[in-house]
């Protein structure tokens, strides 16, 4: 499985909110919904995840000040 980016689980969650938009309450769109939320939830998880390892591996100037 390809991995994926924070915006591809977006649309992906995006796609399943849509697609729950065209079905009658139930549990199938009830489960769309909850897979649109997880989605949503993994993309700000990754995003964070992204944002620290990025930090981490930039050296910081404040340590640095001659760079």
């Amino acid at each position: 499985m390809a991995s994926m980016t924070p915006e591809d689980l977006r649309d992906e969650a995006s796609v399943a909110e849509a697609a729950a938009g065209k079905l009658a309450p139930g549990p199938d769109r009830d489960w769309l919904l909850a897979k649109a939320e997880a989605l949503r939830h993994e993309a700000d998880r990754l995003e964070r995840r992204l944002t620290t390892r990025a930090r981490l591996l930039r050296p910081d100037e404040r340590d640095h000040p001659d760079r």
